[in-house]
């Protein structure tokens, strides 16, 4: 009978901390666009629409958030890539300009320095 009550409380020691370190019992933060570039890393609201002009080594990337998304309207690169990568609305999910080394990408709110994707 003992076993049995050892095996119950295990099954949900494992539950709990899996839901836990995932981030089940965690309130989750609105999510942000994370613009990464020479000049530094910026953090905008995806909810508030805006144009964003980062500058980098090949000229001006323009970024604009509208609706819930991110998505880059300008660049200066010879294939524009970035702007063919199209829009991005959900946590990280990525559009990058290499030749101007312009990074772009949606996070739940601030970073931290404990990330439990990298487990």
């Amino acid at each position: 009978m003992l076993d049995y009550f050892f095996i119950i409380f295990s099954f949900i020691v494992t539950i709990g901390s899996g839901l836990w370190v995932m981030g089940g019992t965690s309130t989750t933060s609105p999510p942000m666009v994370e613009i990464q570039s020479t000049e530094g890393t910026f953090l905008y609201p995806l909810s508030e629409n805006r144009d964003i002009s980062v500058k980098g080594p090949a000229g001006i990337t323009q970024i604009r958030i509208e609706k819930g998304e991110a998505f880059a309207v300008d660049s200066p690169g010879p294939q524009r890539i970035i702007m063919q990568m199209g829009k991005i609305h959900k946590k990280n999910e990525w559009i990058a300009s290499l030749p101007n080394k312009v990074f772009v990408r949606i996070v739940s709110g601030p970073q931290s320095d404990i990330d439990a994707g990298i487990f």
